[in-house]
């Protein structure tokens, strides 16, 4: 457990902490101890998924913190698999057992390496607005400073229509289907292809073409891992 968080924390630039109690931590998220089995098995899975990534980009992501928790629920008290609260001094990613890790990546791209915030102050009231007690029914309009991928919406046009939150976790859906290379029925729909390639082109210009068609060649053939990238 120690070399792997030693690991994280040296190519990454991300501290991995796991709480020692069950409650509600300083930012009013619900976490509590995971075994040392679990803690185990998780910093594996973590030291996997992250070696999918570039390291200057995983960097890029100004995530310096990923708390793993056995149960997780936000401010409001919705169980929640996955966590991201950016901060402009101390953001953190709140990580379950069932470890949605790029799903949870794609909402942090979204929010900060996109444009969709012109300020933090402005990511941060989306973020109260979310998360907080009595607010998460109430649907959220988009602004002229959020503005959503137009090939991603030229693909689903009554997307326009739904509520922004669903649209933000269908991407961050097919973000992760694509790194996890699960689900393979998705990969074999005409439409579902559409929206993957449409997804590509957003990895491709958030990666500076570091992750491209190559790269997702040798990701289906096993041959990405961390000594596939140069630090």
């Amino acid at each position: 457990i120690v070399e792997d968080k030693d690991f994280i924390l040296k190519r990454y630039g991300i501290n991995v902490e796991f709480p020692v109690t069950k409650g509600k931590d300083d930012r009013e998220v619900f976490v509590s101890p995971a075994s040392l089995e679990q803690k185990a098995a998780m910093l594996a899975h973590l030291r996997k998924d992250l070696s999918k990534l570039p390291p200057k980009l995983v960097k890029k992501m100004k995530i310096t913190k990923i708390v793993i928790t056995e149960d997780l629920k936000a401010p409001n008290g919705k169980p929640m698999n996955g966590l991201m609260l950016p901060d402009s001094e101390d953001p953190v990613l709140y990580l379950r057992v069932s470890f949605p890790f790029f799903h949870e990546l794609f909402h942090q791209i979204d929010f900060l390496d996109h444009g969709l915030f012109s300020e933090q102050e402005e990511l941060n009231a989306f973020l109260l607005h979310r998360h907080s007690p009595g607010l998460m029914d109430e649907p959220l309009q988009e602004s002229p400073a959020r503005k959503k991928n137009k090939a991603w919406r030229d693909l689903e046009p009554d997307q326009n229509k739904l509520d922004l939150e669903i649209v933000d976790e269908q991407e961050a859906n097919y973000f992760a289907r694509l790194f996890n290379l699960d689900r393979p029925s998705y990969f074999a729909s005409s439409k579902n292809a559409e929206k993957l390639a449409a997804m590509r082109k957003i990895i491709d210009g958030w990666s500076e073409g570091l992750i491209n068609n190559q790269y997702w060649t040798d990701l289906e053939a096993g041959k990405v891992d961390e000594q596939y990238w140069k630090d």
